[in-house]
């Protein structure tokens, strides 16, 4: 990459820093290199819950990661079927799509199929492009490579970034670094060959995440206009070039980004969050989101000098690596990073007591669709590190300027010396950022026995029981082990660890735990699809196991027109189940009735209960691919009146078992006038036709 933009790269320079960079990656995950197959990093200073969320988080990725790389592989039409959630369609969409760390774990992967050593290897990667990125837009714009080495190590290892292995997706903001190396040398150069490029860096940071997005928005679109105000006399000239650029990412974008939307506007889902965002004392001395004490030194340092007047722009040719291009960037850079803190925390205290700024994310989400879907708003601080250390390596780039090799390479050393010192000196490092910065290994790959068991799995959907846990950490937990052993083999699975609950979830919980009650629908799982079963006994209660026992064994006998477990084996901890037989399906939801009885509600909402029946001796099984239909709802008061319309997304069950029948709810806002209504349902494809009529009376409220 460095060699395609600069043909007048000095080699050793490039060579070195790429070797240390990489030593220093490798070195930061040191715990995982005596068994990278095996182990996976996990921060020493958390708690044991807090351990427990990071550990699932990062389960939860290795799987999705592998995923990720084998559907790039070898499915690359199925890319947003997650793997997980099943039956939903576009499940990737309820969650980080992470495509942009499949990509870049295809090699491994493809080499040794392995999740766990696909994962650190992603995570060790991704820290040194992103340094070297660093580098190389550093010594793009000051042709200084010991600067540019300083400005790697502080971005690419920042101790805030390098603290989060669990999330390289959010970490991954290297391509937007880089596009600012393309974006300048195509307006300085307004060659073909830096569109090119441009496009590429593009369309890879939003394969990444949405929040290295929104990062790439506000820092690109800062410095595009920096770059359009300098070159404005250039501007017509670049115009097809420009096309060139953006004509990519624009297409990555609409391919990304729409099944988002379609979940959305299908499923009512992946909205309704609220963000969360630092304090501004967090990203002080001592937060656990501070920027850093040399970095803060330097960018002033580079403010200082760019005040003065200094270094100005050569009047000589552009294409001179040993001095800066034209248009200084730093102020537009120091824009930037003011806009990224800004958009990262609740608030801004302004100078001399004149009160708060309010965050700007909350004041422009509420002008941008999709805002009410993205959790992680502090993750925005990324872009005020990045900027702090560009702004960095111009501060080194000040300092050496015009002294001796030996003061050069000294003042190299001492900031090197003094930034290993805070960020990797435990005391040091925890006065500064409010924690250690060193791993511990957790082993994470299941026994070899267990992993047999798993990739013997016969082609179909695999349920694992229990489905649920009692808390929602425990879910997550469960969750992400469940979908750890499935990254193993390539079946669907049932289980979900996503930032978003699927519709169908709930049900398809409710329907994997009826065992409880004794009355397992086994029919309704195979209609589902379902053609594995793995019991969990060590996730289950104690005082559950002779229950279940009892139905597994009951179930082993096949009858005509059910379902039947064949027992494969197990491991000591879980048993594998094979699920077949004849079950008799259909999927007209027309042959299904619905009936309900007289309510009582009170203002402003009501949840409407009915009760789907399915008359006939075969099992429904919602039609596929799973899609919503809408259904109209219509307040009559009791003169016969209509007072009210409402419509909503109607999910028809996943299954219903022969002769059996599953609740359904319809909430909605309850009308003011009149305390008597017949609400009447019916689908908006055949409106006048009414499915079920519900009696409500509206009691006060207590």
């Amino acid at each position: 990459m460095l060699f395609f933009v600069r043909r007048r790269l000095w080699p050793a320079s490039v060579y070195a820093a790429a070797a240390a960079y990489l030593a220093t990656a490798l070195w930061v995950f040191r715990v995982v290199l005596p068994s990278p197959a095996t182990t996976i990093p996990i921060q020493s200073y958390l708690s044991p819950e807090a351990s427990k969320l990071a550990i699932s988080d990062e389960m939860m990725v290795t799987f999705t990661i592998a995923r990720n790389a084998r559907n790039l592989l070898h499915a690359n039409t199925q890319l947003f079927e997650a793997g997980q959630c099943y039956p939903m369609p576009l499940a990737l969409s309820f969650g980080e799509h992470m495509l942009g760390n499949g990509l870049l774990g295809a090699p491994p992967y493809l080499l040794t199929r392995d999740p766990i050593l696909t994962f650190n290897w992603v995570v060790i990667v991704t820290f040194w492009i992103s340094a070297l990125a660093a580098f190389a837009v550093v010594f793009h714009w000051t042709g200084d490579a010991g600067a540019a080495f300083v400005a790697g190590m502080l971005y690419g290892f920042h101790p805030v970034r390098t603290q989060d292995p669990m999330h390289p997706f959010i970490n991954a903001n290297q391509w937007t670094a880089l596009a600012f190396l393309f974006a300048d040398s195509l307006f300085r150069r307004r060659r073909w060959v830096d569109a090119v490029g441009l496009g590429a860096c593009l369309s890879l940071q939003l394969l990444e995440s949405f929040y290295t997005v929104l990062g790439l928005v506000i820092l690109g679109g800062i410095y595009g206009i920096h770059l359009a105000w300098v070159y404005r006399r250039h501007l017509a000239t670049l115009l097809p070039k420009l096309a060139v650029a953006l004509v990519p990412p624009s297409l990555v974008a609409v391919w990304v980004y729409s099944p988002y939307l379609q979940s959305r506007a299908a499923w009512g889902a992946l909205q309704g969050r609220r963000t969360l965002l630092l304090f501004p004392w967090n990203l002080g001395p001592g937060g656990p989101s501070y920027v850093g004490s040399v970095i803060l030194v330097l960018a002033a340092v580079a403010l200082i000098d760019r005040a003065r007047g200094r270094w100005r722009p050569p009047t000589s040719s552009a294409d001179d690596v040993s001095a800066p291009p034209p248009g200084d960037p730093r102020l537009a850079l120091a824009l930037a990073g003011f806009l990224a803190f800004w958009a990262c925390v609740f608030y801004v205290p302004l100078p001399f007591g004149f009160g708060r700024l309010p965050s700007l994310w909350n004041m422009v989400s509420g002008f941008i669709p999709g805002m009410d879907a993205v959790r992680a708003g502090a993750s925005l601080r990324l872009g005020v590190y990045l900027v702090g250390a560009l702004l960095a390596g111009y501060g080194v780039a000040a300092l050496r300027r015009g002294r001796s090799p030996a003061v050069r390479i000294a003042i190299v050393l001492l900031v090197m010396a003094a930034w290993s010192i805070e960020s990797f000196v435990q005391d040091v490092a925890t006065r500064a950022y409010g924690h250690h910065t060193d791993f511990l290994p957790l082993s994470a790959r299941p026994a070899e026995e267990t992993v047999r068991l798993y990739r013997g799995l016969d082609a179909g959907p695999v349920l694992d029981l229990p489905a649920s846990a009692d808390s929602i950490d425990g879910y997550l937990f469960q969750s992400s082990d469940y979908l750890l052993l499935h990254a193993y083999h390539h079946q669907p699975v049932a289980t979900c660890n996503n930032s978003f609950i699927t519709p169908q979830n709930v049900q398809l919980i409710k329907l994997a735990n009826s065992f409880q009650e004794r009355a397992w629908k086994l029919d309704a799982l195979y209609a589902v699809g379902f053609r594995s079963l793995m019991v969990h006994w060590d996730r289950l209660k104690p005082e559950q196991h002779p229950r279940l026992m009892d139905i597994l064994r009951r179930l082993q006998r096949g009858r005509p027109g059910h379902a039947y477990l064949v027992e494969v084996g197990g491991d000591g901890e879980r048993t594998r189940y094979d699920i077949r037989g004849e079950v008799p399906m259909f999927t007209d939801l027309a042959q299904l009735d619905f009936e309900t009885e007289a309510q009582t509600v009170t203002r402003p909402r009501a949840q409407l209960k009915a009760l789907i029946r399915n008359h006939s001796g075969a099992v429904f099984a919602s039609p596929r691919p799973l899609r919503p239909k809408e259904v109209i709802l219509r307040w009559y008061n009791s003169a016969g009146e209509l007072v009210s319309e409402s419509r909503q997304s109607f999910a028809s069950p996943l299954a219903v078992t022969g002769n059996g029948r599953e609740p359904y709810f319809f909430a909605d806002v309850i009308p003011a006038n009149g305390d008597e209504f017949t609400v009447a349902v019916s689908f908006a494809e055949d409106p006048e036709h009414v499915v079920v009529r519900i009696p409500v009376r509206v009691a006060a409220a207590s």
